[in-house]
């Protein structure tokens, strides 16, 4: 009776199963082999797939090369260059060290790796499937050649999960793209089924292939370095609106990986110039030394974990914050008032009339905004969208939205607020909210005073609202501040206050549907412009809509 449950799998399963762990698809096996060319101080990289990856990966470079007497040693599973003794998992800078990559590939693939080193014959190793053919002497080259064929093709369980040859080269090509816009002191040339893709020349910056490969002309380079950190980056202005987070891009020590400490420093800095469904172009490259993160903990070695990943995502938050400015937002640049003598600037003056901004009804014409040429306001649609001139452009300006970045920038720099901005309320409105709610605004409270609220707890799930900001008094009250304390959840500490008067300049902010005079619309454009993002609200919708005299013209054929 055989009562044996428990064997021992033979290396041969164990080196495939690893391989499932490794390479879920063609385009994982690219990102090893450009890694390793990289990693051998490679400064030029050639890349060639065929059907997807699914008939050929050929990765070739000119870098240092391996030994003829290891070229073998290069498909043993945890065979490494980079790791002698324990401690070096802490020192790793460099791209592969677990020493499973080519192990993997070859098991799984016909895979052919030719290298040859300065001084030293060039040789060949062949390996089908895992099932080692021959290793000889072959035509000299300086540098390695890693081929990959048939991938999955005698592992029917695997090769069935594989996609199309379109997707599977989509996916390729955004990697490849990737590995080209940091690199820039590399050369790469790309070709998909015997056609060349992209070819970039070392030297290239990084900038201008991010600008070419990600089609967007509205990013700038930006860049942070301490004595832990070192940080390169390229970033977008609000704008620029992705759909998916696929142009974000986070490289640690070089190595391409997925972060949500990164990723969610990014999308809080972006939070209060991009809708939460938006994502922008972001490009990070991190060096650190390696006892400040972990990057053993994930086969593919995608993932790290960091030692201090609140230090890292306050300097990526930071880095975004100040430099989303409107310097790098500007559209029409400095502009002035053209000063005329029409009744409405008589009666009232500017520096008056704005506290009550758009509370009046006397039409003023003909007032004039310009910057060098003239930017002028030629009136309002549908009581919604102001349409302003400048040369051989219209802007359309949502009329909600401005007021909402106009007041939340003068509420953010206290601009309005000042010492006599409550009003006490004669009688005090009662509001019911769960209890976590009830806490956090007790917890709040110094943020709602600075900003001219005031309440006190009523009973166990009650708040007695007293004061309220004079600014809104002739609003509804009621709803402004009981919608906005429901709107704030999952807030941190650190931008508390700023959602709170995000909210607060949404409900405050002149509505759809409200008739304006030429001079309350001259105001809000005025005050627009001269707000440090003029394009965005704090929730990220779009404030402004242009269109070009050349594309108006072309709909009635006259170019």
């Amino acid at each position: 009776m055989n009562n044996e449950e428990i064997i021992v799998l033979s290396e041969d399963i164990t080196t495939k199963i690893a391989a499932g762990e490794i390479i879920e698809r063609p385009a994982n096996v690219v990102k090893e082999l450009v890694e390793n060319a990289l990693d051998a101080d490679s400064d030029e990289i050639k890349i060639e797939i065929v059907r997807g990856g699914k008939g050929l990966i050929r990765v070739s470079d000119n870098g240092k090369g391996i030994y003829p007497n290891e070229l073998e040693k290069t498909i043993l599973r945890f065979a490494t260059s980079k790791i002698k003794e324990l401690e070096d998992l802490t020192k790793v800078q460099t791209y592969g060290f677990r020493g499973e990559a080519l192990a993997a590939i070859s098991s799984v693939s016909k895979f052919s790796i030719k290298s040859g080193k300065t001084g030293f014959d060039t040789y060949e190793l062949s390996v089908n499937f895992g099932k080692v053919n021959s290793c000889n002497m072959t035509s000299p080259y300086i540098g390695t050649v890693v081929s990959v064929e048939n991938i999955f093709m005698e592992i029917p369980a695997r090769y069935k999960f594989l996609k199309s040859n379109a997707s599977e080269t989509r996916e390729i090509t955004k990697l490849i793209k990737k590995f080209i816009i940091i690199n820039d002191n590399v050369t790469f040339a790309y070709y998909v089924d015997g056609k060349k893709i992209y070819h970039y020349i070392k030297g290239y910056n990084a900038l201008k292939r991010a600008n070419e490969l990600l089609d967007e002309n509205r990013l700038k380079p930006v860049e942070y370095r301490d004595n832990k950190y070192n940080i390169k980056g390229i970033i977008s202005d609000p704008l620029v609106q992705k759909h998916k987070a696929e142009d974000i891009i986070i490289y640690v020590n070089g190595r391409i990986v997925k972060d949500n400490v990164i990723l969610k420093a990014i999308k809080q800095g972006y939070s209060f110039v991009l809708p939460h469904n938006k994502c922008p172009v972001a490009i990070f490259d991190i060096k650190v030394s390696g006892n400040d993160i972990d990057v053993n903990i994930h086969p593919a070695k995608n993932m790290i974990k960091w030692l201090n990943p609140n230090e890292i995502f306050h300097i990526i938050y930071n880095i975004i914050k100040s430099n989303i400015s409107k310097e790098s937002l500007s559209l029409v640049g400095e502009y002035r008032w053209v000063e005329n003598e029409n009744p409405i600037n008589k009666k009232y003056g500017y520096k008056e009339i704005y506290n009550d901004l758009l509370l009046f009804d006397e039409e003023v014409q003909n007032s004039t905004l310009v910057k060098n040429n003239e930017l002028k306001v030629l009136g309002q649609l549908f009581n919604t969208v102001i349409v302003v001139e400048k040369k051989d452009k219209v802007y359309f300006i949502d009329q909600h939205i401005a007021h909402e970045r106009v007041l939340f920038e003068k509420f953010l720099h206290n601009n309005i607020l000042n010492d006599n901005i409550s009003v006490n309320l004669s009688e005090p409105i009662l509001y019911e909210f769960a209890i976590d709610k009830i806490e956090f605004l007790e917890n709040s409270i110094e943020d709602f005073l600075s900003l001219g609220f005031g309440f006190e707890r009523f009973g166990r799930n009650a708040i007695k609202l007293t004061k309220v900001p004079s600014y809104i008094i002739k609003k509804d009250i009621g709803d402004i501040f009981e919608s906005m304390v429901n709107e704030l959840d999952e807030i941190t500490d650190d931008s508390l206050k700023s959602k709170i008067i995000a909210s607060l300049s949404c409900k405050a902010a002149i509505k759809a549907n409200e008739k304006l005079s030429y001079y309350e619309m001259e105001t809000l454009v005025n005050d627009l412009f001269d707000s440090e993002n003029p394009y965005t609200c704090p929730h990220g919708r779009k404030i402004i809509f242009e269109l070009t005299m050349e594309d108006l013209y072309r709909k009635f054929n006259r170019l």
